[in-house]
């Protein structure tokens, strides 16, 4: 007589196979299954500075740390902080569209689904600065993973923070003309098209 041992040595099989070598009593089958998951992360990393002379309130502070003097929680005023820099894992930072956070500008361009659609032949999307490490960028990698109308769309690259495009093949190391220090991406379409991933890396 097969007991639950061997049920279990031998869960490669049939359900229908297993359940003719248990002797069940009457009672029903009971199976279970696990499943495993991997979600991949990735990580980029922003350092923001901002000038805090005035009346913000800073905490052990003898300028600024003055009880009924200097200002906090929503009496402060937080604005006018400027990005200094902008670090992904590994010099590479991959564009899956999940979100438009890291895109700058759009034209005629709709990202919804997870992809980036692509409307007609005036369409293009720029990312915002995807690397700034205060160092001279002189070379990166695109890689674009196109769904539809790959003839169409055009990669660039630009290493000072948009003033000089310059035209990239896909998944090709690019030694920039202007090189400079705050790596960003775009892509132009001359027609229909839809983009899944872009990833940028600087080399």
């Amino acid at each position: 007589m097969a007991t639950f041992s061997d049920y279990f040595r031998e869960a490669s099989k049939d359900k229908v196979d297993i359940k003719s070598q248990v002797k069940l009593n009457g009672q029903p089958l009971k199976t279970f299954k696990s499943f495993g998951e991997q979600v991949n992360t990735q990580e980029i990393n922003e350092v923001y500075t901002r000038d805090l002379t005035g009346d913000i309130f800073i905490w052990d502070n003898t300028t600024f740390g003055t009880w009924d003097d200097a200002l906090w929680s929503e009496d402060a005023d937080l604005t006018g902080r400027v990005l200094v820099r902008v670090i992904p894992q590994n010099n590479t930072y991959s564009e899956k569209f999940i979100s438009s956070y890291f895109v700058d500008t759009t034209s005629n361009v709709t990202i919804s689904n997870e992809k980036a659609i692509f409307a007609d032949t005036t369409s293009y999307i720029t990312s915002r600065i995807l690397y700034d490490n205060d160092e001279t960028i002189n070379q990166a990698i695109l890689s674009a993973v196109p769904l539809i109308g790959t003839s169409n769309l055009t990669y660039s690259m630009s290493a000072d923070n948009g003033s000089n495009w310059e035209t990239v093949t896909n998944g090709e190391t690019h030694t920039f003309t202007n090189a400079g220090e705050k790596l960003r991406y775009r892509v132009d379409s001359s027609g229909t098209a839809q983009l899944n991933t872009v990833t940028i890396k600087k080399i």
